[in-house]
Parts: C-alpha cells; structure tokens; sequence
C-alpha cells in the first residue's frame, strides 16, 4: 500500500515530467511540480483580475462631450469660410470665362456683345422706333452662348431675336418667341454664383419671386434709371420659374447711353445697342469694368430672387453697390445694383480680363464715374 505522501509525489513527479523546463533529479519533483502548478494557478487568477474593467461615470462623459463641443465650435466657422473661399474662387473663375467669352467674341464680330437691344437712338443718331417695334430685350448672353460652348442652344434661337449687329427693327420681346423661350429655359453653370443663397433653381420659391426678365438703362434723360419686367407664372406652357438664371450683368456705365453730352462720356461698355470695340476703351482696360455680380431687389413689395440670363442686359453703376440688395421695409421702388451674397464685397470682371472683389464701402464716385465709363478720362489712383 502507497503511501499518501508517495501517492502526491508521484502525481507531482508525472506533472513535473510533462512541464517544460529543465530535468530535475527525481527528490525534487515532487516540490518542483507543485511550484510549477501552482504558479500557473495564479497567473490565471492575475490574468483574470486584469480583465476587469469599469466603465465611464457621468462625469467623464459629460466632460468629453463638452469638449468635443467645444472642438466642434472651433472648427465650424473654419470650415465654412474654406468653403465661402472655394465658392467664390469659383465665382472669380465665372467672370473671368464670361471675359474671356466677350472677348472672343469682339475678336470675331469685330466689337463686344450688344448690351441692351431694344428701342430707341443708337449712339450714330439712328432712331430706332416705331409702332409694334420694342426691340428683344435680350442682352449679351445669348450673343455669347457659342464662346460658353453653348452652340446647340445658340443654334435654337431666332436669329432675329440675337441680332448680332442690331441692326433689325423689327423684333419683339423674346418671349413672344417660341424657339427662344425654349432655348432661355437651358441652365448655365457659369452664369451662376456658387454662393447664391437661395438656390435660384429652388422649386419652392414662389413665382412672382422668381426672376426679372431684364435689367437696362431705358436710354432717355429723362428715365434712365434701370428697370424690369416679371413674366407671368408659365412661360410657353412652362413654369417661369425654370428659366435658366444668371448671377451676372454687364456694366452699362454710369446711367448708359442717355443722350445728354455731358454724361455720354460716362457710358459703359454694354449699354443698348452698343457696339464697343476694345479700342473705344480709352481709359484703359484696366480701369475699366466689363461684368459684375447682380442679385435680387425689393420692388413694389415683391421680392425678386434673380434674372433670366435670355434677358438680362446691362445695369448702370448709378445705383452703386450693396452687399445684400432685396430686404423687405426698404422703401425703395427700385434698388437694382451690382450685389453678391459674398459678405462685403461684389466680384467684377475688367476689361482687361481680370477678376478683383470690391468693398461695398469704397469710394462710390470712382467705381460708378471712374471704373465705370469707357472714355471719362478720369485719373484712377488706388481702389
């Protein structure tokens, strides 16, 4: 009979035996396997305790939602001026692609688009007027859609609507035109600013805040402030608030064209049935303002959201500049002015093709009589 003793050593000897290690002479088996047993015991019960965990208290927690808040706060305001920056680099790339549209076309026609047709005296003195005679009241961009890459809608419009050398007297407003009302429906990228805040293609806008047809001078001393004409809620069996829209217009001077000596030499490079040659430009091209950006206004209580591109024509810089230009309470029956929903500033492009933002608080006398005319002579210093 084996002993008890005998019996431990020789489960501990057969445990010892199977543990990796050294040989150990038979006499220390039996304490060297239960040392090996029983730190394997306690490394499980380690290991067991480690794994315990506890998790956050409300404390913590309030304290890490706090700053990720606080991170959150810091960050947003820098991501939105990065994307205000990349909408109006875009909007800078607009005008210079609009520039440099005009100017291919002078190089092809031989003279810039025509601002404004419509009418009445062309600046060689023809008169242009007669009963049933109201000339397209389209403006440069539909002269200009083939320098867009826009041929095949080019391609839809009347000719007699687009007149090139303005010349036909026998034109009626654009959306008597089946074929061009159609074209006018087509949206242009380019004609629109990237920060234009309501979307102008925003489906719930109602229709009489939908757009203007056109902006002009009206070319008469008497009334040569800017105007513009809503069209009614459907437009060739459409809604007229599909009509492609631009967030852009051409410089028509001071007031234009408006046959008074005085103020002619004020006349911008678009005003009505203008054909200016990048020669005519005696101030220098750089001095001198081709397009700007144009947003909304408030008339007669009816807040206008934008333009339809079909016949928007030129705008005179006589109004000035506004940040913000359609508010409600403002009193005014007509605010037309070069406006963008960049803060501070409206984007214009030059007659040298340059892009450059102006401060809604600089010297409104040189942008509307300095920058604004083609031969005013006036000495432009720093702006």
């Amino acid at each position: 009979m084996r002993s008890p003793s005998n019996s431990s050593g020789y489960s501990f000897v057969k445990f010892a035996k199977a543990l990796p290690g050294r040989l150990v002479p038979p006499g220390e088996q039996s304490l060297q396997g239960f040392q090996n047993f029983k730190g394997i015991k306690m490394h499980r019960v380690c290991h067991q305790a480690r794994v315990i965990r506890r998790g956050f208290t409300l404390v913590e927690l309030l304290v890490v939602v706090a700053i990720i808040a606080m991170l959150i706060s810091l960050l947003l305001p820098a991501v939105q001026q990065a994307r205000e920056a990349a909408r109006r680099a875009q909007c800078q790339n607009n005008l210079k692609q609009i520039a440099l549209a005009a100017f291919n076309f002078e190089e092809t026609f031989g003279y810039l688009p025509p601002g404004y047709n419509a009418a009445g005296t062309e600046p060689s003195g023809n008169i242009i007027s007669a009963t049933g005679i109201t000339g397209s009241r389209t403006g440069p961009f539909p002269h200009m859609l083939p320098f867009f890459d826009q041929g095949a809608v080019y391609n839809t419009i009347n000719r007699n609507q687009i007149d090139p050398d303005v010349s036909t007297t026998t034109q009626t407003f654009w959306t008597n035109e089946a074929t061009t009302r159609t074209a006018a429906f087509t949206r242009l990228p380019i004609l629109i600013c990237p920060s234009s805040t309501p979307n102008p293609y925003d489906s719930t806008l109602q229709v009489n805040t939908a757009l203007i047809t056109f902006r002009s001078t009206s070319g008469t001393a008497a009334t040569f402030v800017a105007n513009g004409t809503p069209v009614a809620s459907t437009l060739g069996g459409q809604p007229a608030r599909n009509l492609g829209r631009t967030s852009y217009a051409g410089v028509a001077g001071w007031a234009g064209f408006i046959e008074a000596p005085t103020l002619d030499k004020y006349k911008g490079v678009f005003f009505r049935r203008s054909k200016t040659k990048l020669r005519d430009i005696t101030d220098g091209t750089t001095n001198t303002l081709l397009f700007g950006e144009v947003r909304g206004d408030w008339r007669n209580e009816i807040l206008y959201q934008s333009s339809a591109w079909m016949g928007t024509n030129s705008m005179p810089m006589c109004f000035g500049t506004v940040a913000n230009n359609y508010y409600a309470g403002s009193g005014q029956t007509l605010l037309y002015r070069f406006a963008s929903a960049h803060p501070g500033m409206a984007m214009f492009a030059l007659a040298d093709g340059s892009v450059r933002p102006f401060s809604i608080n600089m010297d409104q006398v040189i942008l509307r009589q300095s920058l604004a005319g083609i031969g005013d002579a006036d000495v432009v210093g720093e702006y």
